[in-house]
């Protein structure tokens, strides 16, 4: 490689990744000189290692000008006393001990040691026998992990220091310094994934998770989650959401106080059951002050997740409207790029008495005719037919992309859908591109079959990949392919193992006979 010239060294190191980088830039001078770092997005939490590498990043006179995105970690680490240091102040349900937290790591434990490597085998393969594939690297041995002793107490000591920074305001203070530093800073996101899906495969590889020692295993932090439904539909006070969406209300205080509009904001729970509480939008607050003020400045971009807790009484769609949600999200005259997500889940619309009465009026929150709208996308909305149509009819002419993710109806089906979208709201090919995902039975959670470019073929006249099947509400084999929230390289084709399987007609498969499958081996042995 030293052989080559500078002009295609230089060319090279462009397609290369930073930990690639990284591994070159320590062989040679020269190839520390063109494998150049470049860092567009820096982490921050209540952690002293993550605030030390932001405030690093910031302070250096080229990486500061490279960053374009800030993701703020919300997951916080949890209090879990020792067994002879209860808290008595807390009941009985909510105390959480070394017991617990014991069970927690032996979770995750089974999830990778030796024959019990069932989840990463699953997340490999999507629960397909036929196409398992291990990770690339082998799975510890039991005995090469930190003992139950050396894990609690890293744990507690990252809690606690935890509460220090919170108390002290110290990651307050690196991110409004940050978004002076950041001088191309385009979007904040707050995310409660960080640790998800599991502490194997982390959403977001922080400084922190990073420098863990080999071998941790400890209870992954999930965020923003009512210990019970009772409590996630009880009056949330304002200092509640401060506290349990500490990451949130920072955010949206220093975006709305900073001198230069910050023009995305996105909350990111990769279509998780879990957002900012449908509370904050009834009433008058500071942090909704805060967010109407950055809605107001000019933001472009807007991923609004939002928990509405849904139960039997659902009351979280229900009230969206009649909040001020809608008369907040206007002020927002500047936005081109809207995406709402509600964790109403979607089994929601399968009780049309429900949905009738008392979610639908969600769509009514959204103001399309205050927004410079090019693309929208709503996941778990439940929704009634004929007003999905009319909202989509009433988009803007130039809207460019509409997603629908998870989005469940009653009275018709997907089927239905594209027909009217075609016949009569004409829409075509490259006019608005359309997006359909759905959450498969038999595939974990975070994979979705999409349909996108087959929705474009049949508004030229193709195949209706939902023609058939389930009454049309359910994607073909062989239309769409498979995608997973938190693994953007996972991509697999929607067509069944054509060793055993036929295609009949468009969508159509039958399973081949025996007879059938050993000719076709016959045939290839002899082949060779």
């Amino acid at each position: 490689m030293l052989q080559l010239p500078d002009d295609l060294l230089a060319y090279i190191s462009t397609f290369l990744s930073n930990k690639e980088k990284k591994r070159l830039r320590s062989t040679s001078k020269r190839l520390h000189s063109f494998c150049t770092l470049r860092i567009d997005r820096v982490f921050i939490s209540p952690s002293y290692k993550n605030i030390e590498v932001f405030r690093a990043i910031a302070d250096h006179p080229v990486l500061c000008k490279q960053v374009k995105e800030i993701i703020w970690d919300d997951a916080r680490f949890e209090k879990f006393e020792p067994d002879d240091q209860e808290d008595d102040s807390l009941p009985e349900e909510r105390v959480r001990n070394k017991v617990d937290f014991e069970n927690a790591r032996e979770e995750n434990l089974m999830s990778v040691a030796g024959e019990e490597n069932a989840f990463v085998q699953a997340r490999a393969s999507g629960f397909d026998p036929v196409t398992v594939e291990p990770l690339s690297t082998e799975p510890l041995l039991v005995e090469e992990y930190l003992s139950l002793d050396e894990s609690f107490d890293l744990y507690n000591r990252l809690y606690e220091e935890q509460e220090t920074i919170i108390r002290d305001g110290l990651d307050v203070e690196a991110f409004r310094e940050g978004l002076r530093a950041f001088t191309a800073l385009q979007r904040v996101t707050v995310t409660s994934e960080a640790y998800r899906p599991n502490i194997i495969t982390p959403c977001y590889s922080t400084p922190l998770i990073i420098s863990f020692p080999l071998g941790y295993s400890y209870p992954a932090p999930w965020p923003w989650m009512p210990e019970t439904v009772d409590e996630a539909h009880s009056e949330i006070s304002l200092e509640d959401i401060k506290t349990h969406w500490h990451g949130v209300a920072v955010v949206l205080d220093a975006l709305a106080k900073h001198d230069r509009l910050i023009p995305e904001f996105v909350i990111d729970t990769r279509y998780e059951q879990l957002g900012i509480p449908y509370q904050l939008f009834d009433s008058p607050s500071d942090i909704l002050t805060n967010f109407e003020t950055l809605c107001r400045r000019g933001l472009r971009r807007l991923d609004l997740a939002i928990n509405t807790f849904c139960n039997f009484r659902n009351p979280g769609l229900r009230q969206l409207p009649r909040g001020q949600l809608k008369s907040v999200l206007a002020k927002a005259t500047s936005l081109e790029h809207f995406s709402l997500h509600a964790s109403s889940g979607e089994h929601a619309a399968y009780d049309s008495h429900r949905v009738q009465n008392e979610t639908m009026d969600a769509l009514s929150a959204i103001p399309l005719h205050s927004w410079l709208l090019k693309h929208i996308t709503l996941s778990s909305v439940p929704v009634i037919y004929s007003d999905l149509v009319e909202f989509l009819r009433r988009l803007p002419k130039d809207i460019r992309s509409v997603g629908l993710i998870n989005v469940e109806f009653t009275e018709s089906t997907y089927k239905q859908l594209l027909e009217k979208c075609r016949d009569e709201l004409h829409w075509t090919a490259g006019r608005p591109k359309l997006a359909i995902a759905h959450q498969e039975g038999g595939q974990l959670e975070s994979r979705k079959l999409w349909v996108e470019e087959d929705i474009a073929d049949f508004f030229r006249g193709g195949h209706n990949p939902f023609e058939g099947r389930s009454r049309g509400n359910w994607i073909q084999q062989g239309f769409g392919v498979l995608r997973d929230d938190f693994d953007e390289d996972f991509c697999k084709s929607n067509v069944p193992d054509p060793m055993y399987h036929v295609c009949t007609s468009p969508g159509v498969y039958r399973v081949k006979t025996r007879e059938e499958v050993a000719e076709e081996q016959r045939q290839r042995e002899g082949g060779e």
